[in-house]
């Protein structure tokens, strides 16, 4: 279980690209884990504060790649929930 990377599920961009959305979850394996849903809150939030923390290497990364294009995106980090993170996993299984 450690050391396995976070999944990413979505972009999205708005339309005048200036703000993107990374959708994100906590590895499969740890989805599929018999845990308590409190367990999972835990590691949730864990991760949410890493990636908010850390996440400005990614933020270099693009703003590196793109800016001789377009004045690079914000991003912003969100759990994936509800009915786009149940369609990725119905797809797993």
């Amino acid at each position: 279980m450690m050391n396995e990377p976070i999944a990413i599920i979505d972009v999205e961009i708005t339309e005048d690209l200036r703000q993107a959305r990374v959708y994100w979850t906590l590895p499969y394996s740890v989805l599929l884990m018999d845990v308590s849903s409190d367990v999972r809150a835990r590691a949730i939030k864990r991760m949410q504060t890493i990636l908010e923390e850390r996440g400005g290497v990614l933020q270099g990364i693009v703003h590196q790649k793109l800016r001789s294009y377009y004045r690079a995106p914000k991003i912003r980090f969100v759990t994936a929930e509800g009915e786009m993170l149940r369609s990725v996993l119905k797809e797993l299984l």
